[in-house]
Parts: C-alpha cells; structure tokens; sequence
C-alpha cells in the first residue's frame, strides 16, 4: 500500500509523515486507521487535513485493481464518516458513521470486497459475534439466525428491530420524500 499526506506520496512510516510536515500532525486515529489498512497492497491511501489543526481529515481509498475508490472523512468526537454512495457530492452526509477505528478499517475492507451496504449477517460479522452466540442471545437456535440472515424481503419490523438489539444495536427508520426527509416513529414493537 502507498499512502499520501497532501498529494505526496510517503512510506509507511508515520514519523516520516510528520518530519515533512511537522505542524500538520495526523491525529492518532488517523495514523491507526491508515496502519490497519496498511494491511492490503492494492490499495493507494491519501491522507488531508481538512484545514484545521483540530478538525476534519479527510482519507481517500483507491484500489487499484477493481477501478474502486472510496472517502472516508474523520472528526474529533464523531468518528469516521464513509462516503460510499455512487450519488455523493459536496455536503452529503456519510453512507455510514464509526466510531470505532478497528471496525471502520474493517469496513472499509469489508467495501472492497462486497461494494454494498451492509446486511445483518455483515453487521453480525462485523462484530465477531457468531451466529451460535446471537442465536443464545435471542432465545433461538443457530438455524433460526441463519434462516433469518438469508432472507431478503419481507422481513418483520420486530423480527429485525429484537436482531439488532441482540447485536446491542438500536434502529432509526427514516423515510425520503421528494420535499422533506424524517425520522419515522414506529412505535414499541
């Protein structure tokens, strides 16, 4: 993997970074996230400030081998934003949010490999919780998770909302209308 800071192609060694651009030093969790993608050679990997010393840092991913590319945006406090739609431009809020530097990086090569959003099982995965587990955590055996995770319509609201929640996760719906966007309220299920 190459990687960049400000259009200049470095090594994979931090302190090189910070030696050509001393005043400018990548935040720790940028220096993570770009060392834990480090991982892959195909990728080439530029890092920018988004201007500011204690705000954005932008991380733009291109594989070379599949023509694919793909805009991570890190903010102090938010996380790691992933701009993965075909229809994204300026002031688009991220596809996805992540808090977590491992399951960012995780993500980001998860992307490369299925170019799509994630799905249960990807989540589950995600996570490393395994289907045996999840299945001990809803009350169900491995064969009712497994069943559940290959379906891909008509999936219960409560069925998916008691998924999730065993993943220890929440879910928002949201609806999009050509004049306005909201939240929807769908009541305890």
């Amino acid at each position: 993997m190459r990687y960049s800071f400000n259009g200049i192609f470095l090594s994979r060694n931090t302190k090189r970074l910070r030696k050509r651009i001393p005043d400018m030093e990548p935040p720790k969790e940028i220096s993570e996230f770009v060392h834990l993608l480090g991982q892959n050679p195909d990728w080439q990997v530029e890092v920018s400030p988004g201007g500011e010393k204690a705000g954005n840092w932008w991380v733009d991913i291109q594989a070379q081998a599949k023509d694919s590319h793909l805009t991570v945006e890190w903010r102090p406090q938010k996380g790691f934003g992933i701009y993965s739609g075909e229809n994204i431009g300026y002031g688009e809020a991220p596809t996805e949010v992540f808090r977590d530097t491992r399951l960012a990086a995780k993500r980001v090569s998860l992307w490369f490999r299925q170019k799509h959003l994630l799905g249960i099982k990807d989540v589950r995965e995600l996570l490393n919780i395994s289907q045996e587990e999840q299945a001990e955590r809803l009350g169900k055996n491995q064969a009712a998770v497994s069943k559940f995770e290959k379906r891909n319509s008509d999936v219960l609201v409560g069925t998916l909302l008691a998924h999730i929640e065993a993943l220890g996760g929440k879910v928002d719906i949201r609806v999009r209308f050509p004049g306005f966007d909201t939240p929807l309220n769908i009541g305890s299920v």
